[in-house]
């Protein structure tokens, strides 16, 4: 089952046992569907030439609303909106662009997997200025010629946390870093080029396809690491994937102290420089026992 939960438009999920606030961070209402079943997307494609602002509303059959927002979608542009529908659910979505209004009750014909997104529901403006919506399967989305080659990884021996701005410091999240100029603006680098996370960001060949992963976690007690739980891969649907976990330093009967810690990994990933980019990329965080917890997915930064 996926377990992914949306805070103000940001993929995450919370595992259970982690943050002790956890059951004041959401409604209590019923109608509220589990946010780990909340796997289907929103894609906003504006087709015209101009900018447009899309007013988006997406109802449950309980009255809930899972999405109520406005976004703006540049001319010839596409816009993702996390957290738009369940798989299987029937849903109603109210949209808005100039003058143009449709509303359209959906069911999301969509199977749940072992995914972050198990599909999308497609929001298109067109030129003529008609409104239309459609209901994509994760597995019909991918296309095969346009999967990156993952050729290699390395992990860093340290990392430290990079100058990113963050809605809230209690969640899990990351970067995925495709450039030089974005890595030093969030590491560093001439700060740190003397310490290795300097060393190892400025060896980063990012001319040669390679990119930077920074994921950080949040464990239970202070004697946890956070390190990969298993190779780095392409998944099924095309994805490259990095699967990590939350491992106990001490071993079981010696005490650690309770007190939700932050955890962080750095990884450098190798793709095929000839291939497709790598511009999309999932995370995905276990606890020590192997239990998936969180997952969410990041976009290269360039």
């Amino acid at each position: 089952m996926n377990r992914r939960t949306f805070v103000t438009g940001t993929a995450l999920a919370v595992p259970s046992g982690f943050a002790g606030c956890i059951e004041e961070t959401f409604s209590t209402d019923d109608t509220r569907p589990d946010p780990g079943d909340i796997s289907v997307d929103g894609r906003l494609h504006n087709e015209t030439d101009d900018p447009h602002v899309f007013e988006v509303k997406a109802e449950t059959d309980d009255g809930y609303d899972l999405v109520s927002d406005s976004f703006e979608v540049p001319g010839g542009g596409t816009e993702t909106i996390p957290g738009i529908g369940v798989p299987g659910a029937t849903h109603t979505f109210t949209i808005a662009v100039n003058e143009t209004e449709r509303s359209e009750t959906l069911t999301l014909d969509i199977e749940p997997a072992d995914h972050v997104v198990d599909g999308y529901v497609d929001i298109r403006y067109g030129t003529t200025g008609e409104i239309e919506l459609s209901v994509t399967p994760r597995s019909e989305s991918t296309d095969p010629d346009s999967v990156p080659n993952l050729s290699g990884y390395t992990v860093s021996d340290v990392a430290i946390t990079p100058n990113v701005e963050r809605e809230s410091d209690q969640d899990s999240w990351g970067i995925f870093v495709a450039s030089r100029s974005v890595a030093a603006e969030y590491f560093d680098i001439d700060d740190n080029r003397s310490g290795e996370v300097g060393g190892f960001v400025a060896e980063t060949a990012f001319e040669d396809g390679e990119r930077l992963v920074y994921v950080q976690a949040y464990a239970p007690q202070t004697c946890y690491e956070l390190v990969l739980g298993d190779e780095p891969s392409i998944d099924a649907n095309g994805l490259p994937v990095v699967d990590t976990e939350l491992t106990r330093t001490k071993p079981i009967g010696e005490p650690c102290e309770d007190a939700i810690t932050p955890v962080d990994l750095l990884v450098r990933l190798s793709f095929d420089p000839d291939g497709p980019p790598a511009d999309v990329i999932v995370i995905q965080i276990a606890d020590s026992a192997g239990t998936e917890q969180e997952g969410f997915q990041l976009e290269a930064e360039q």
